[in-house]
């Protein structure tokens, strides 16, 4: 019967973040790590104090980072270790002890947090801080395209992950903390991959994580005492990145403006792909040189590969790279104000603002009102009544930039507010997650009563926080207090209505109100579609969610069309190897594969396991999706080794990724059994597909719709063991879910539907088998395109029936036009095949159609033989069909060595159902009736 596979389509689940060796600055560059990975693993302990050691992200010249299992609370973390015996001096301890000190100053999103500080007996210093997920800036940007400053939404995109920056480093600059060794490794990006368990994208920019406080200044007085006290005469940071008074040695020297002059490094990197100084050549001394002398390299002096950017952004890289001090931006915050003004087209402040430059910036932004002016009128508009004009402009476009800034700081500092809130030691215990956000719930109305686009922000985050953890009511109520105010404040037509619908959209599919879900979907790609550009990534992002929809809705032809568009501008916005492109294939492959069109789902998955790989590496949950996906399809296409193998290594990726208990090792544990199933694996199969529905029955409820997916698998095993009754109940409980969740027209309830009439057919109830046959070959029919396997295989079990009943014409006429639409098929099942053209040789044969019969038996043996084991009842079947067939035309002796040679393989088997027992039984008795009125002397 049909399939009960958990297709692992386009983020048809959710997709966590990328973990790697992150966390408390393991990625350090070589000019700061010199101890060797093996070394720290040869070390690495079993346990230390609270911390389970599960092994080593990274090791320094004075400590080691583990990753670890805090005992109590349970979480992995990154566990930082200062070495054990004289390898560390008074110096490194006291750096250490900073690093720490550091931290716990700190509680922001954009910098790795601090847990606890310890010692082990023996007197080994440690302390535990957050695992961050993610990769170092330097091979982020290597994995997107190197020059993706190129491109309008590249450069917007690059910029704004230098905003994050900025706002991590001056947060730590306000609490009294300079890093001092800002670099692309010690800057963990986190790119979101917002699929979510129904499919849907959300826009999210990538995050930032600063690492590594072990140099950090700590600029109280205490702190500056010991700073001072410490460092005198030493050299600290990376030569690359480090300020001119840095190479000067004199800890006097250095204040906020060294974190900027690095920042601006930073920038340069990231704009040009090269950075504004060669170190690398020479010794020490000529490296602290060029620092401290030399100016940095005009962009336009660079290799020819390297992109052009706006004078603007040279002008902002090059005030930040000041050798004065006093030149540089004052603070982080200043800096990223003025690539805020550059990102808004204002004039920005490292330039004095001349008329003639204002009027520059002015036609920049007004690009279509200026377009059909000439030279002349321009010179003229430069006179004082227009000037009046134009400053009016200008002064409203700075009030909207302002008020753009002022909204983000608000809701950046609602969030870090929210985040400190909750004290931990004030309740005594930990403080979940839930409890943070109800106590944000709670503050927005007087926090932020006279701010309704800040709160409304806010509910949006708030909202799909809660939707994440399952508290679906309360993300409701966010969602719809979110949109009701964005429409108040914009009307119908705003990109953040938009934004908010989509966000509805998604929560009202995850409850099953398809019919709600439907019009917020569309309208939403409808406002977008009027108000952005066509390669926008919100426009993909909207495209796709409606495809998601119309594929959850069983529209597959057209959730194909929709997948298929945004696949295309997701490709043109972000390059080919961008992590949301994975998922968009995905998704792609996994309509495509239900909609039967198995040759292209396959080179689709195909892409993007390869994508995957090579993208996230071996362990990501990414490839686990895509091997979940294409495990799926080699299963339903009969290549069950295949299958097996792929969904084993699924399998151990989630293992990995997600651990026993999350509901994505469900369905992965499901989709391995299913595979095994067909292996006649039976005794695992069973084992994997309990343990899955255990797991889902804890994580998702009684009544989830995936629930119906392991049912109907365990289903399949009892039946395909010949357990008829036991398979009955398991298709009753999965079409009963099925039909409480699904459509009235959903091709999941038409497969339900076709299994159990299968199942009643094998116990004798011939009527209902036969009635719930055509009810599923109707109902797929309507829902899926033509020629579908699903419809053919709908058809063939339907036309065995009426073969049964004695129907032959019926019978017949159904197997001739199902083999006609198998030929036009796109990669029709060989076993699908195999088995139509047995039963059309059947129903020949029981129509006194013996001769016709001949040949589709022949073939459908051969065809058997290719797919299954030689000791297989179905194939021994076949067998003795082609023997009753010719012994009805006369060739006993062939019908002989046929019937006894296979018919003990049907008899002796405990699936084959007694109506299958009893044809060959028949056929034995006529065998022998004819070897009895065999005429004396005639060969047997």
């Amino acid at each position: 019967p049909g399939a009960g596979d958990d297709a692992g389509g386009a983020g048809a689940d959710e997709v966590a973040e990328t973990v790697s060796a992150g966390g408390a600055g393991a990625d350090d560059a070589a000019e700061t790590i010199s101890a060797s990975r093996a070394e720290a693993a040869h070390d690495r302990p079993p346990r230390l104090g609270n911390y389970r050691i599960l092994g080593c992200l990274g090791s320094g010249g004075m400590g080691v980072v583990y990753e670890a299992e805090q005992i109590s609370p349970r979480r992995r973390v990154a566990l930082k270790v200062i070495r054990s015996g004289g390898r560390v001096d008074a110096f490194q301890l006291k750096l250490f002890q900073r690093e720490a000190n550091s931290l716990a100053r700190l509680k922001h999103p954009g910098i790795a947090a601090i847990y606890e500080t310890g010692q082990t007996e023996e007197g080994q210093q440690y302390f535990a801080m957050e695992l961050a997920g993610g990769v170092t800036l330097d091979r982020y940007l290597g994995q997107t395209d190197p020059l993706a400053a190129r491109t309008r939404e590249g450069l917007r995109r690059r910029l704004r992950l230098f905003q994050q920056i900025c706002d991590a480093v001056h947060y730590a600059h306000q609490r009294g903390v300079i890093h001092r060794d800002l670099k692309p490794t010690n800057i963990l990006v986190q790119d979101p991959e917002t699929a979510d368990s129904s499919g849907s994208l959300r826009s999210r920019e990538p995050v930032v994580k600063i690492l590594d406080f072990g140099l950090a200044r700590i600029t109280d007085v205490d702190g500056v005492e010991a700073t001072m006290t410490s460092e005198s005469g030493r050299l600290m940071g990376t030569l690359a990145y480090m300020s001119p008074e840095q190479a000067g040695g004199d800890p006097d020297e250095v204040d906020v403006r060294t974190d900027v002059y690095s920042l601006g490094v930073i920038l340069y990197e990231m704009l040009f792909g090269e950075r504004p100084y060669d170190t690398s050549q020479g010794s020490l001394v000529e490296a602290l040189r060029v620092i401290r002398e030399a100016a940095p390299r005009a962009p336009r002096e660079l290799r020819s590969g390297a992109p052009r950017v706006d004078a603007d952004l040279e002008t902002i890289c090059l005030k930040a790279l000041e050798k004065e001090a006093d030149r540089r931006y004052p603070s982080a915050a200043a800096l990223s104000e003025d690539v805020e003004r550059f990102l808004t087209s204002q004039p920005i402040l490292a330039r004095p603002p001349s008329t003639v430059y204002q009027l520059k910036k002015l036609i920049r932004r007004r690009k279509g009102a200026f377009a059909f002016v000439s030279t002349f009128l321009l010179l003229l508009i430069a006179f004082a009544a227009t000037m009046s004009v134009m400053f009016e402009q200008q002064r409203r476009e700075r009030i909207r930039a302002d008020a753009e800034r002022d909204k983000a700081q608000e809701i950046n500092a609602f969030l870090n507010e929210m985040l400190a809130s909750v004290d931990p030691q004030a309740k005594g215990r930990d403080v979940t997650v839930r409890e943070v956000l109800d106590d944000a719930d709670r503050r927005i109305e007087t926090r932020l009563a006279d701010q309704p686009e800040v709160q409304a922000s806010i509910r949006s985050t708030i909202g799909v926080a809660y939707e994440a953890l399952g508290n679906l009511e309360r993300a409701e109520s966010q969602f719809r207090a979110a949109l009701e105010t964005r429409r108040q404040l914009f009307g119908e037509m705003h990109l953040d209505v938009a934004a908010s619908m989509n966000d509805l959209a998604i929560y009202l599919r995850k409850t099953g109100d398809l019919a709600a879900a439907e019009p917020h979907y569309r309208r939403a790609l409808e406002i977008r579609e009027a108000l952005l550009e066509p390669d926008d990534p919100m426009l993909a992002e909207s495209t796709h969610n409606l495809g998601a929809f119309l594929h959850a809705s069983g529209k597959l032809a057209e959730a194909e069309s929709y997948m298929a568009r945004a696949q295309t501008i997701f490709r043109k916005a972000y390059g080919a190897e961008h992590p949301i492109v994975i998922l968009s294939l995905l998704s792609l492959a996994q309509v495509r594969q239900e909609r039967g069109i198995y040759t292209r789902a396959e080179s689709t998955y195909a892409e993007a396991v390869g994508l995957a790989r090579r993208v996230h590496g071996a362990e990501h949950p990414t490839l686990g999706h895509a091997l979940n996906g294409l495990g799926s399809l080699q299963q339903m296409m009969g290549d069950y080794a295949a299958s097996v193998a792929t969904n084993r290594e699924a399998l151990e990726v989630y293992r990995i990724a997600y651990g026993e208990d999350h509901y994505l090792f469900a369905k992965s544990l499901n989709n391995l059994g299913l595979a095994l199933i067909g292996q006649r694996e039976y005794a695992e199969a069973e084992s994997l597909l309990l343990a899955a529905l255990a797991l889902r029955r804890s994580t998702l409820g009684d009544d989830h719709s995936d629930i119906a997916i392991t049912l109907n698998n365990l289903a399949l095993l009892h039946d395909d063991q010949g357990d008829y009754a036991r398979a009955a109940d398991y298709f009753s409980e999965a079409l009963e879910i099925r039909q409480r969740h699904l459509g009235p027209e959903h091709p999941g309830i038409a497969q339900s539907l076709n299994n159990l009439a299968t199942c009643l057919q094998a116990l004798g109830d011939h009527a209902a088998a036969e009635s719930l046959c055509h009810e599923s070959l109707a109902m797929a029919r309507n829902c899926l395109r033509a020629n579908h396997p699903a419809e053919l295989n709908y058809q063939r079990e339907l036309a065995d029936m009426l073969t049964e009943r004695g129907a032959q014409a019926e019978a017949i006429a159904l197997y001739e036009e199902m083999l006609g639409k198998m030929a036009e098929a796109d990669s029709p099942s060989q076993f699908e095949r195999a088995m139509a053209t047995l039963g059309l040789g059947t129903v020949l044969a029981r129509s006194d159609r013996a001769a016709e019969a001949e040949a589709p038996l022949r073939r459908a043996v051969e065809l058997l033989a290719e797919q299954l084991s030689p000791g297989d009842p179905g194939l021994a079947l076949a067998h003795c069909r082609l023997g009753n067939c010719l012994l009805e035309l006369g060739r006993r002796e062939e019908a002989d060595s046929l019937l006894t040679g296979w018919s003990a393989a049907v008899l002796d088997d405990a699936r084959t159902p007694q109506a299958r027992k009893q044809e060959v039984r028949d056929a034995l008795t006529r065998l022998t009736r004819a070897s009895a009125d065999r005429p004396v002397g005639t060969a047997p």
